[in-house]
């Protein structure tokens, strides 16, 4: 089922809650995901939020707030926010979780719009960017902080958005060079111990980057 919805940061709670005051929970749960989450609900939430209110263990008010602050909400607010982005007016190069690092003649994107970012959207899906179009991937210090499930899943993604024979840098901690530099003569010291250790826990001060060259899709 389509559903149609205004950007997610527009929505209006008070006016929600007036146009559904005269439904019922059930019927109030349903509204809520199809206005918010543009799907309709599934088993678990409508078990949750049907017993939430039906046991006066919250208001209405409250079921929304909690709705807003879920990671698929904030997930579909980011992607209807980003919706307009005009791809052909920028480089052919993209510069993923780029945090500070905003680098000229890229396309730099980042979660967080704190440096200014490009495009301000998760990484992880860029459905709105074009398949086979970009000449180069950056990725670096952002595949450890993802968790594993989702690493197939990503570099699947970020090779669809290459063209044949771009690049993807991607850049990440490395165990086998921290345990090396564990067991190096250096860092055998009572100082050197805590030193490697607070190495191996901000563990982007040792990493691997690798080039991945895209000739045929690779997932």
């Amino acid at each position: 089922m389509n559903y149609q919805s205004n950007l997610a940061g527009e929505l209006d709670d008070t006016i929600f809650l007036q146009e559904t005051a005269n439904q019922s929970n059930e019927a109030f749960v349903q509204a809520l995901y199809r206005k918010y989450l543009l799907r309709d609900i599934d088993l678990q939430g409508y078990h949750h939020f049907f017993s939430f209110l039906a046991n006066g263990k919250g208001t209405r008010q409250q079921a929304i707030a909690t709705v807003r602050q879920s990671p698929e909400f904030k997930l579909q607010e980011l992607k209807l926010k980003v919706k307009g982005f005009d791809y052909s007016r920028y480089p052919r190069r993209l510069n993923l979780g780029c945090g500070w690092d905003i680098k000229p003649g890229y396309v730099n994107v980042d979660l967080h719009d704190f440096a200014k970012p490009d495009l301000v959207a998760d990484i992880r899906y860029l459905d709105l960017l074009p398949s086979g179009y970009y000449e180069e991937i950056i990725a670096r210090d952002c595949l450890e902080h993802m968790p594993r499930c989702d690493t197939q899943p990503v570099l699947k993604e970020w090779s669809r958005l290459l063209k044949i024979g771009g690049i993807l840098r991607i850049r990440t901690t490395s165990l086998i060079d921290l345990f090396d530099l564990f067991k190096s003569e250096q860092y055998q010291s009572v100082e050197g111990q805590k030193t490697s250790w607070f190495i191996f826990y901000s563990a982007h001060r040792r990493v691997k980057e690798i080039g991945i060259l895209r000739d045929l899709p690779r997932f």
